[in-house]
């Protein structure tokens, strides 16, 4: 009989490690925020060896500033700008570098500063508007302007745009974005080896639509990215993930509609996940999107959420 019983034992670990192996956690426990980072930087450039300090604040799911001490900063190169734990930024050579506050239950802020000698040169570019909200053959135009290292702004520059989805929004070398189809993609403007900060561009299908994009659930190791569109048709529910859709592998992965991060009394569940990569849609019936605040992918065996897609 004891054998029997560690039979059974051996076989329960073997099914758990197919979904959560080392993530087994009683969901409801989890503290997560579904939040954001925010960094307020003083400049975009600083001259090398000049030191300034970056300051990252998080928020809530409910857009308010929440107390979290544990901000880490990173930067894409630091032999052009280096940063310690505190947010302290240093020039160290000419150049541009991307620097990133994380922090766990919250998605990251990623921000652009270049180091220069010259203060007469190009430190900066800005890009107006900030982000963008477009339906399908929508179009805006986007401003860029070039400054040096005293912020003064420098005239007939010539500026490279690119979209990293054109496939989702295209621009063309005046800075006219089109939309072509629902998804998200960033748009930023560059001169020489200076890029400005990225402008998110939203695209829908219609206006009785909302967008989100997939986040992991932070208290597992899994991973989940890619943009959900809800759709109201009439009296039904049209659920889209986009091409960039992705997530982990496991048994028993549903899709559930709910007015909140967890499956609770309150989700639909709209079946199993179809692929764990690409387009995909769902549909649910006499049902309205005001109901539903998330999107979420969950591990039925094992009731784990892999992540979510908060909708707005």
């Amino acid at each position: 009989m004891k054998k029997l019983s560690l039979f059974y034992i051996a076989v329960s670990l073997l099914l758990l490690s197919g979904c959560v192996g080392t993530d087994l956690i009683n969901e409801a426990s989890v503290d997560t925020e579904d939040g954001y980072i925010v960094i307020t930087a003083e400049k975009q450039s600083v001259q090398i060896n000049e030191s300034i300090t970056l300051t990252g604040t998080t928020y809530n799911a409910s857009d308010n500033p929440v107390n979290n001490e544990g901000i880490r900063w990173t930067s894409s190169d630091e032999s052009i700008i280096s940063i310690d734990n505190n947010g302290i930024l240093t020039g160290i050579s000419v150049g541009q570098a991307s620097v990133t506050a994380s922090a766990q239950g919250f998605a990251e802020a990623t921000v652009m500063i270049s180091a220069f000698a010259d203060p007469n040169a190009i430190a900066s570019i800005d890009v107006t508007p900030t982000q963008a909200e477009l339906e399908i053959g929508g179009t805006v135009m986007m401003i860029a302007v070039a400054k040096n290292g005293i912020g003064e702004t420098i005239d007939n520059i010539t500026f490279a745009w690119n979209s990293t989805s054109p496939n989702v929004a295209s621009v063309n070398s005046n800075g006219l974005v089109t939309a072509m189809q629902a998804g998200s993609t960033n748009i930023s403007a560059s001169s020489g080896n200076i890029r400005s900060q990225d402008i998110q561009v939203n695209v829908r299908s219609a206006t009785n639509s909302k967008m989100g994009t997939f986040v992991n659930n932070p208290g597992t190791s899994y991973s989940l990215s890619g943009i959900a569109e809800l759709i109201q048709e009439n009296k039904n529910l049209l659920l889209k993930f986009g091409d960039d859709f992705s997530s982990s592998d496991g048994p028993g992965l549903y899709v559930y509609l709910s007015p909140t991060q967890s499956v609770s009394a309150g989700s639909v569940e709209l079946g199993e996940l179809k692929s764990t990569t690409g387009a995909q849609e769902y549909n649910l019936n006499n049902r309205s999107m005001d109901e539903f605040d998330y999107v979420i992918i969950h591990c039925k065996p094992f009731n784990v959420s892999f992540g979510w897609a908060r909708l707005n």
